[in-house]
């Protein structure tokens, strides 16, 4: 009994001595061979020239240990011993109110050595560190905002350390290690994971002075460390992808963290492209995206253009794209099928343009005519291609929107299945790629370019007030549409002569007010007949010419009123007992000069949420 309450006192003791200050202090263990034991250092500790080493001797019998003697030592990551103290008849039980000497920063090995009656009896080593300053984590940060289960998710920390030092940092999830680094080689800001499953998540840093010995890992906990909570909600769509669907695609890279095909993962997990030197992830938006410097890129070792019997297939590349530092002549996408190559690139004007490479021909460049990209600014790059007959229509698209249609002429041989693609990898082409895909099918199963680039621009700016887009991007009338009369498909409008009409899809009357633009191309006519019906058997009508202004005929619908803003307005017709969508129908007037050529619709709610 009398020997458990001096234990009791012991501990009592080593816990005063512990809450007093001192770094990473522990009780050790003592041997069997004798009741002393020694409180000291723990493996992790990080001292500094003004802080003192607390230690002490601890014992349940002070009396019973007259001759004891305590040796301290310290070595230098090289072995070398660079400082010794000996303490002869130390106070059991009590601080021994040591200090150690300047030290410069790095790692060292602390050893203490606890003699009784010139025998050893005890010995602890610890590795400790030396700083001139403690370094902290200020803070961890995790992005994107909204992490969802199985995503990739960027741990970034914000240190504070000496000039001149290169801290070592270990970020652990579960007792398991993420990542682990150097500052200087990027550990700061690392990639894990998402678990698969929604809940809140514990990732722990830790903050080690310097590095570990060469090929290894420290094997105990630092005594600088912080921890955060990661909040993974379930499963859901990723928060931008503009691209899709997967199944209109035949390559198609969203860049999260990865190198996957997102057509090709579901078949094959392990089809990724190949990096050249080393692409950068870092955060795009709400997402991630690949920064290409210093000839970095990626290589795609498959086909990404489509060949349908040894012709080459209509598509449209597009490229999510940050140029950062432009010298002309950059190279954005190289891809080949079978003996040609397409090169998406920047001209000597910063512009987007398209070089064909065909055997024995000279090589074909095809400006876009777009303005010039601004370093900094995010575009959605896309060319369409559509093989004709002895040539090639191409397209040029700047965030959805159309800015020109050149036709070339040109011969283009049999080709072969085999093809292969390269993203970036030239020098001094400095930009951020942030999603890249090759669009080839159409919802109905069609080779066709991509048709949707309008209406996903318009859903991106107007959320949930848009009804219905479309600015005539593909090779078909948009299902929903109808042309009667003289009209015809042309240069991404639709043309309509004279008695000749477009149908718009149903618009299921919101209960607030709304408005339809039809975008009308320069050598237009400026006005048109503009019929209203509902969508049921004998539906009653009413029609009136509305004008268009400055290029656009807008239809304003205030209650059951529709003006045109200019000069002229009509009245709803009054809606039938059932459910039904209002049709609205434009008709190029017969006596018009021109045809009526509409080259965008876009229906909009009066408010909503972007």
């Amino acid at each position: 009994m009398k020997r458990l309450a001096a234990f009791s006192l012991l501990l009592l003791l080593a816990l005063v001595l512990l809450s007093c200050g001192g770094d990473g202090l522990s009780l050790f263990p003592r041997s069997e061979a004798s009741d002393l034991s020694i409180t000291g250092p723990e493996d992790g500790s990080v001292y500094t020239s003004t802080q003192p080493l607390a230690l002490q001797i601890g014992t349940s019998d002070p009396a019973g240990h007259p001759n004891l003697e305590v040796q301290v030592t310290l070595f230098s990551a090289t072995g070398d011993s660079v400082w010794e103290q000996r303490l002869t008849g130390p106070a059991p039980n009590e601080d021994l109110g040591l200090q150690l000497p300047e030290l410069p920063a790095g790692r060292y090995e602390l050893e203490i050595v606890v003699r009784q009656n010139g025998e050893q009896v005890e010995r602890h080593t610890a590795t400790i560190f030396s700083v001139r300053d403690r370094p902290r984590i200020s803070g961890i940060a995790s992005f994107p905002p909204l992490i969802t289960a199985s995503t990739p998710v960027q741990l970034s920390a914000d240190i504070t350390a000496d000039a001149g030092s290169d801290p070592w940092l270990r970020w652990t999830w579960r007792g398991k290690t993420i990542a682990q680094g150097s500052r200087s080689s990027g550990a700061a800001a690392v990639l894990w994971k998402a678990p698969a499953d929604d809940g809140v998540y514990a990732v722990t840093l830790e903050l080690f002075p310097v590095a570990p010995p060469e090929g290894t890992g420290y094997s105990f906990r630092s005594s600088i460390a912080m921890s955060t909570d990661i909040y993974v909600s379930a499963a859901g769509a990723a928060a931008r992808n503009e691209l899709g669907p997967v199944s209109s695609y035949l390559s198609l890279f969203h860049l999260q963290a990865d190198l996957a095909d997102a057509v090709a993962v579901a078949k094959d997990p392990k089809r990724v492209a190949i990096p050249i030197g080393s692409p950068r992830i870092v955060p795009v938006g709400d997402g991630f995206g690949y920064r290409l410097e210093g000839g970095a890129g990626f290589r795609v070792p498959w086909p990404v253009l489509p060949v349908d019997m040894g012709e080459l297939a209509p598509f449209t590349l597009s490229v999510g794209i940050r140029p950062e530092q432009l010298t002309g002549a950059d190279r954005i996408v190289t891809a080949t099928a079978g003996a040609i190559t397409f090169t998406l690139e920047f001209g000597t004007d910063a512009s987007p343009e398209l070089a064909v490479a065909v055997p024995d021909s000279p090589r074909l460049v095809i400006p876009s005519g777009a303005p010039s990209l601004v370093p900094g600014q995010r575009c959605l790059v896309s060319v369409s291609v559509e093989p004709r007959l002895g040539g090639l229509s191409v397209r040029w698209f700047n965030d959805g929107r159309q800015i020109s249609e050149t036709t070339v002429s040109l011969l283009l041989p049999p080709l072969g299945a085999d093809g292969s693609a390269i993203v970036g990898g030239g020098p001094g082409f400095v930009a951020v790629i942030d999603e890249l895909g090759v669009y080839y099918r159409d919802e109905a199963g069609r080779p066709a370019t991509d048709p949707t680039l309008f209406r996903a621009a318009m859903r991106r700016l107007h959320g949930d007030r848009l009804l219905f887009a479309d600015g005539f991007d593909g090779m078909f009338l948009p299902a929903e549409f109808s042309m009667k009369g003289k009209s015809d498909l042309l240069a991404g409008a639709a043309e309509l002569q004279p008695n000749a009409s477009l149908e718009l899809p149903p618009v299921q009357f919101p209960a607030k007010d709304f408005s339809i633009e039809l975008g009308l191309d320069q050598v237009s006519e400026q006005s048109a007949i503009v019929r209203l019906s509902w969508a049921v058997p004998s539906s009653p009508f009413t029609e009136a010419r509305l004008a268009a202004d400055s290029g656009i005929l807008r239809l304003q619908f205030l209650g059951e009123t529709v003006t045109d803003g200019v000069r002229s307005s009509m009245d709803v017709p009054p809606a039938p007992a059932e459910k039904a969508g209002l049709i609205v129908r434009v008709t190029c007037p017969p006596e018009a000069k021109t045809p009526l050529a509409i080259d965008r619709v876009l229906a909009l709610t009066a408010n909503g949420k972007k």
